[in-house]
């Protein structure tokens, strides 16, 4: 019963924010020049904030778990430094990597975040060593808070994938009795779904970058806290995360190769790709219908992998195919839109 008035309690919350950010017309996204804006209509960039403080209720209802301080830190921290993009106060790439960086190695440290199995034993007794510890646990919270970032703008694309990504660490957390992430899941997945509600099919609101950092630094963190249970294949829970950390390790090559700056932000990621197709084909909505093909793909393509979460050989070839699949979509996509553009 605590649950249930607990999550009534945040979504009344949530509608009150949302009433009040609407009325005060703050937040409001107008950069229709940027090379990955789709939009042509201002859209408040409020649902970061939306979702952030009754988050805060459900870290103060989690208190007495040790490992919660962690995820309020991280999380707060990743929420205040995309918010403070979002008001333009620090809208500097490099700085704000500086600053992601500089507190992920902080909380690794202070908090004891730590990355226990890769199911390797090479990269196991890499990770014995202090420094190697800290640079994995940095990177794996940079790669899913960026790679979340990379996909907001688009309706519901990221908040749809962060929901597939809760049922999937809900199946092990529940078959192996991580009651903490399974309270942490329970309680913050309606919040999550009313947000899609006013994201999805059409935009009410963004997320902004605090909603991905927020949402990022949190599904990053749930799976640093899942990997603790050695029964969990480490590529499992990577394989939840491929879709944000792929798309941002493959961003990061593509412009290396192609000699451009990986901090510039550019209209070539795939959901880009997949909507200018849309668009060249004259389909109604590619917005949302390009979040809901991305996402209906990610969810045949991820959710199998449930039934082998244990095995860390079949759970690693998924997580290869996956790129591979990946890989050849991109080079598919951009080949029409360039054979599609010299016929036009």
């Amino acid at each position: 019963m605590d649950y249930l008035f607990l999550t009534i309690s945040l979504l009344i919350i949530q509608i009150f924010l949302l009433s009040f950010f609407k009325k005060k017309k703050i937040f409001f996204d107008e950069d229709f020049k940027k090379p990955q804006s789709v939009h042509k209509i201002s859209i408040p960039r409020i649902g970061g904030v939306i979702l952030f403080l009754p988050l805060l209720l459900i870290f103060y209802y989690l208190r007495n778990t040790t490992e919660i301080q962690g995820y309020f830190v991280v999380c707060s921290v990743c929420f205040f430094l995309g918010m403070l993009d979002d008001v333009k106060i620090v809208n500097n790439p490099i700085l704000r990597f500086i600053f992601l960086i500089s507190s992920f190695i902080f909380s690794a440290i202070f908090f004891e975040i730590k990355i226990t199995s890769f199911g390797d034993e090479y990269l196991n007794n890499l990770n014995n060593y202090y420094i190697f510890s800290i640079i994995l646990v940095t990177s794996c919270l940079f790669a899913a808070t960026n790679g979340a970032n990379l996909t907001d703008g688009f309706n519901g694309l990221m908040l749809l994938n962060i929901l597939i990504s809760f049922l999937l660490f809900f199946v092990p957390a529940y078959l192996e009795k991580n009651y903490f992430i399974i309270k942490l899941l329970i309680l913050t997945f309606p919040l999550l779904l009313f947000l899609l509600f006013i994201n999805f099919p059409k935009a009410k609101i963004f997320m902004g970058d605090s909603g991905a950092y927020l949402c990022g630094s949190l599904i990053g963190m749930i799976a640093i806290s899942l990997n603790k249970n050695w029964d969990i294949s480490p590529f499992y829970l990577a394989y939840i995360l491929i879709y944000f950390v792929f798309e941002l390790f493959f961003s990061i090559c593509r412009k290396l190769i192609e000699r451009k700056n990986p901090f510039k932000p550019d209209n070539m990621h795939l959901h880009l790709l997949l909507f200018q197709f849309l668009k060249q084909q004259k389909i109604n909505g590619a917005n949302y219908k390009t979040s809901l093909i991305i996402n209906v793909i990610n969810f045949f393509l991820i959710t199998p992998s449930i039934f082998f979460y244990k095995n860390i050989l079949i759970t690693k070839i998924f997580f290869f195919i996956y790129m591979i699949i990946y890989i050849c979509c991109y080079f598919i996509l951009k080949k029409k839109l360039f054979n599609n553009f010299f016929k036009i």
